[in-house]
């Protein structure tokens, strides 16, 4: 990624790298405490280390802005689990062949609300309605995978989506 865009986007890149560092510097961070966690609440509680020094209160590099007193709030951690968490739990599990441990990557997707930005936005304004963080994530990948590509015509939720709209008329 360009710099530049770093430099212009509103999601902190430099401040998520940061926190990514200080979870897997804590320790805590590891497949076995994962894999243990029962609850998402745990799962918080492993991801949730505080930033220091100067990210405690930078959220770039040179930057002036603020970020209040390096601790992540629950949305924060939310979205490490829905983007690392799961996805690493669930590949963990198949490897292992332990089924229950992709079954809790999944849990934690239903359990989690939808991430919040403008892929599931346009998803929303078209009447398909993500309840939960696997609904987004579908979304997200229907997106990649179909749209973006304009592959429509290769989309089966495409085709009994249209075929459902062509049913109302």
């Amino acid at each position: 990624m360009d710099y530049k865009a770093w430099e212009s986007s509103s999601s902190s890149p430099h401040l998520r790298i940061a926190r990514l560092a200080t979870i897997f510097h804590s320790h805590k961070f590891n497949m076995s405490n994962i894999a243990h966690c029962n609850n998402i609440e745990e799962l918080r509680e492993i991801i949730s280390t505080p930033l220091h020094g100067y990210w405690y209160n930078h959220t770039s590099f040179g930057g002036t802005e603020t970020c209040g007193n390096g601790k992540m709030k629950d949305r924060q951690t939310d979205v490490i689990i829905i983007n690392t968490i799961a996805p690493l739990l669930y590949v963990y599990g198949k490897h292992r062949k332990d089924y229950a441990l992709c079954g809790k990557a999944e849990e934690y997707l239903h359990t989690l609300k939808s991430e919040e930005n403008s892929i599931v936005r346009r998803w929303q304004e078209q009447g398909v309605k993500a309840d939960c963080a696997a609904d987004s994530q579908a979304l997200l990948h229907l997106n990649k995978s179909y749209c973006s590509n304009k592959k429509c015509r290769e989309c089966q939720f495409a085709y009994i989506y249209i075929k459902s709209l062509l049913k109302c008329l």
